[in-house]
């Protein structure tokens, strides 16, 4: 079932910012909204180990992107709630061993979310202008 008409299912008194979509399962997981945001940002974390440090992903970027994209609409709904050290706070984990810095004669700028064809119109834009 999609997202969408899950969550037109729900009872009126489950609200858009008490729901998450775990990568897990596939579940929509109704939750309070502090509790929501640490779940994600769990989650989160525990993905960026395994892409940035192992080296081993278990989902895809897409899934990936979708559960930061939750976690940040979360924390605007919430802004009170957003602390120092959520994944939307900070880029990427620290380099691995091996790796040295390199100079380079054009910026590389990253493609980022880009999934349709005017979103990779605009980045082909951004790398023009470089």
């Amino acid at each position: 079932m999609a997202v969408g008409s899950t969550l037109a299912a729900l009872p009126h008194c489950a609200t858009k910012q008490s729901l998450h979509l775990s990568s897990r399962d596939n579940q929509l997981v109704t939750t309070d909204p502090q509790s929501a945001l640490d779940a994600l940002r769990e989650e989160i974390r525990a993905h960026d180990r395994r892409y940035y440090v192992d080296a081993r992903p278990t989902i895809s970027d897409r899934d990936y992107d979708r559960l930061l994209d939750q976690l940040q609409q979360l924390e605007a709904a919430h802004p009170h709630l957003i602390t120092a050290d959520s994944p939307t706070q900070r880029v990427g984990g620290e380099p691995l061993d091996g790796f040295r810095r390199v100079a380079h004669a054009r910026p590389m700028l990253s493609i980022d979310n880009t999934y349709n064809q005017a979103e990779l119109e605009k980045w082909a834009a951004r790398c023009g202008q470089a």
